[in-house]
């Protein structure tokens, strides 16, 4: 008997996640019109292997952001360009995303950002 195994919400177990904004870009519109509000994003740094595979172009100014496919939409897709704003600081930070794919069985976006500067 095949085994069937649901990690669409395994992100209700995971310590440290913070509220997000994505703002999808990518789909042209308004900001508002494409921002999806996230409750449950985890922010992660940089492996060895994904610093050393970016050949330095990234630094100390990048991370990992961990988005759930289902707290997203199943029919949205993240990509190079779109935007993630942190919603918890006094000075939230935005995140510019660099990189993307589907990680843990295509329940999670895992994408590489750098942080914006602020002008």
């Amino acid at each position: 008997m095949p085994v069937t195994l649901d990690l669409s919400s395994d992100y209700e177990l995971f310590d440290n996640t913070e509220p997000v904004d994505v703002v999808l870009k990518s789909l042209g519109g308004t900001a508002a019109e494409n921002t999806v509000r996230v409750e449950n994003a985890l922010r992660r740094e940089l492996s060895k292997r994904e610093q050393e595979s970016l050949g330095g172009l990234l630094n100390n100014r990048s991370v990992v952001w961990e988005i759930p496919v289902e707290q997203l939409g199943d029919s949205v897709e993240i990509q190079e360009g779109d935007v993630i704003l942190e919603l918890e600081p006094d000075t939230p930070q935005r995140w510019t995303v660099v990189s993307t794919q589907l990680a843990t069985l295509k329940t999670r976006w895992r994408c590489i950002c750098h942080k914006q500067r602020v002008a």
